[in-house]
């Protein structure tokens, strides 16, 4: 009998040493959910639209020759691509009728403040911004020139040019606990 009495106790520990390893797996996990950094990045000059999710998903526009726009998405590293502009041809079904909402479904809805929404805002880092414009009238770009003067001093690099060239650079990254945060302690 002990060393049946062993052989379960022995079993009772190492089946405790695995539930406290998926716990400790699951909290590093959500950890790590809560501080991998979330990009943006734009550069209209290399046609280059991504959104990243660092080590989780990433998510890049482009063009291609059968198709106009193609979202590339890599989750997990496997890609994927899926076609956004694809009029996928489909028999319409009639429609149902649709329910009358109530004013407790309306109230269900998360609605920001402007606090809030400013604070989210905040949580945003531009690590580049650029911006070079033309708005093919040489009058409204004399108008812009000191707007862009005063712009450069606050945040990027602003400019306006007479060469009928148009060109955004930007570099956004947050990550998701700050957003958490500055949505619930604006």
């Amino acid at each position: 009998h002990r060393s049946n009495a062993g052989a379960l106790l022995t079993s009772r520990k190492s089946c405790a040493m695995v539930w406290w390893i998926l716990i400790l797996a699951l909290f590093i996990l959500l950890i790590w959910l809560l501080l991998a950094p979330l990009e943006l990045i734009v550069n209209t000059d290399q046609n280059r639209y991504l959104i990243r999710y660092r080590g989780l998903m990433e998510a890049s526009l482009r063009t291609d020759d059968q198709e106009v726009l193609v979202c590339r998405m890599r989750i997990l590293g496997w890609p994927r691509d899926f076609y956004p502009l694809r009029r996928i041809w489909k028999k319409r079904q009639p429609k149902e009728e649709t329910k009358v909402s109530s004013k407790k479904d309306e109230g269900s809805r998360w609605k920001p403040s402007w606090k809030q929404i400013k604070a989210l805002f905040r949580e945003i880092e531009v690590k580049e911004l650029r911006i070079n414009l033309d708005t093919g009238n040489w009058a409204t770009n004399a108008q812009l020139f000191p707007v862009f003067w005063w712009m450069n001093r606050t945040v990027g690099e602003w400019q306006v040019n007479f060469e009928h060239r148009n060109a955004i650079s930007m570099h956004l990254r947050t990550q998701p606990y700050r957003l958490i945060k500055a949505m619930f302690n604006p």
